[in-house]
């Protein structure tokens, strides 16, 4: 048993690098991730929380979470199921503990977090998921390299996993803020990242960059490759856990 769970985790880890490597050289090149890429990354998660005896509750809500990631991000029904989901992780806190239902709950929070796209791709919000979801226990290998038998005992993996990509993900945002000063930015209500439209840079690369028009403005948002930020931060998960948690 304890054998198989080690290979499990071996392979959840190769499968979670390999596909946030190939999702962040499609979102780098073209700004998109292939919607069935963490599929085998879940189906091994899956198979993990069975062997570790995860309670159904979890099991059962962590897969459709991730399943009710491919509705359209933009429509009503989204964010109604990521309520629900939240609610679902309340009950969960109360029937099974704070360790699961609070795992829950950070995964339903990055579940809304896709709803119309503001922040995140649809693309981004799937692989944050299904990383939280394969390692939803703490494991031999994540974050020991470098501190020792760092156990997450009282720290659900899904909070240190969210804070590694949060690090990555300010970078990102503070790098497209540099960008909109750079190319000089335009005041767009709800657009804080609204720049003067650029032919050049839309035509060099076009796309990484949103481009709209509204009250006769035309000016474009740098669409930022989170998927970078994911892989980072799961990166340093499993090497060094969570550094705020030291």
């Amino acid at each position: 048993m304890a054998g198989l769970v080690t290979t499990l985790n071996y392979a959840i880890i190769a499968v979670a690098v390999v596909s946030l490597i190939y999702g962040s050289y499609t979102d780098i090149r073209k700004r998109t991730v292939k919607a069935l890429l963490f599929v085998p990354l879940i189906i091994l998660g899956l198979a993990m929380n069975i062997f570790l005896h995860a309670p159904y509750m979890f099991i059962v809500s962590g897969t459709l979470i991730f399943l009710f990631s491919f509705l359209e991000p933009d429509t009503y029904g989204y964010g109604f199921m990521g309520v629900i989901f939240m609610v679902v992780s309340i009950v969960t806190i109360y029937l099974y503990g704070f360790h699961w239902g609070f795992q829950l709950l950070i995964i339903s929070v990055v579940y809304l977090m896709g709803f119309t796209e503001r922040f995140f791709g649809i693309g981004d919000i799937k692989g944050i998921i299904a990383v939280m979801f394969a390692s939803s226990l703490y494991t031999p290998v994540a974050g020991t390299l470098l501190s020792g038998n760092f156990a997450y005992v009282q720290i659900p993996t899904s909070l240190a996993l969210l804070v590694d990509i949060a690090i990555f993900s300010v970078i990102f945002l503070v790098y497209a803020v540099y960008l909109a000063g750079k190319h000089g930015s335009v005041h767009i209500k709800g657009e804080a990242l609204a720049i003067e439209y650029n032919s050049d840079l839309a035509e060099k690369n076009p796309d990484a960059y949103r481009i709209s028009e509204r009250d006769g403005v035309r000016y474009m948002i740098y669409r930022i490759p989170f998927m970078v930020a994911v892989l980072l931060g799961y990166v340093m998960f499993v090497i060094m856990g969570s550094p705020i948690f030291f």
